[in-house]
């Protein structure tokens, strides 16, 4: 039976489950983009899907770790309404408790600009 795909959140500094985590990629430009489908080119950084670790202050730090480059707070602000926009409420909190949830499916995604 093949071992689960295991990755580190990088706010909590937990170990999960690749499927119970998000991705969130960074662009050549510095944008921030979630990635559902962990396809995008660039660096990516994975996030638990708990209210706690898509705080501003925290994600901004974590994603700055995993990244390894400064991230502008409006950036942040952006991917977290990027991720609200693609999740209704029921959906975010089914997210925290199941590993596949219609970001997964929908695709979860905005645009490369992020100004």
């Amino acid at each position: 039976m093949p071992q689960p795909s295991v990755r580190m959140c990088a706010v909590c500094r937990q170990r999960r489950d690749r499927a119970t985590l998000l991705r969130v990629a960074r662009l050549a430009d510095g944008g921030l983009v979630i990635d559902p489908r962990s396809r995008l080119p660039g660096r990516g950084a994975w996030v638990c899907r708990t209210q706690a670790c898509w705080e501003p202050a925290a994600l901004r730090t974590g994603l700055s770790r995993g990244f390894k480059a400064r991230v502008e707070a409006d950036r942040v602000e952006t991917l977290i309404r990027q991720l609200r926009r693609g999740l209704d409420e029921g959906a975010w909190n089914r997210a925290q408790s199941e590993p596949e949830t219609a970001t997964a499916e929908r695709g979860v995604a905005g645009d490369s600009t992020m100004r």
